[in-house]
């Protein structure tokens, strides 16, 4: 499963700032590696949600460079120009911490929030309804 989100580079908060802002939203959400959500190596980052560990791969592209690999989707992601692609498989685990950090992005930096294997732009209140359902599977 891929979610995107769509931002400006230059208001990407720190780590800290979305755990802390997760935090006090009342979620049990913890990064439990240091290197920075965007930027630095692509790959696996690890996190920590309700005390259930799990790994999310997290890439970052320009949003031109996502728009020329998918050119057929007709989402345009218009003034942002940092494409953070989150893959992750079948756990909720690994969901619920997407969707948390979608929900973070939207609230810090105005992010866009696109969910690529439906081709549909999520809405802060639409993370805000999924994430009930994704809790009470992994309590």
């Amino acid at each position: 499963m891929t979610q995107m989100a769509f931002l400006n580079r230059s208001e990407m908060p720190t780590n800290d700032k979305i755990q802390e802002h997760l935090q006090g939203l009342g979620y049990d959400f913890e990064f439990l590696d240091k290197e920075a959500l965007m930027g630095g190596m692509p790959g696996g980052r690890e996190f920590r949600m309700n005390g259930k560990r799990t790994m999310v791969q997290v890439f970052t592209n320009t949003t031109e460079e996502f728009l020329d690999e998918f050119d057929e989707i007709e989402f345009r992601p218009e003034g942002k120009d940092t494409a953070i692609s989150f893959i992750w498989g079948a756990d909720f685990v690994a969901g619920t911490c997407v969707l948390l950090l979608s929900l973070a992005l939207i609230d810090l930096c105005d992010a866009l929030s696109y969910y690529l294997d439906d081709e549909m732009e999520y809405t802060r209140e639409m993370h805000l309804d999924d994430l009930p359902v994704l809790l009470k599977e992994i309590r």
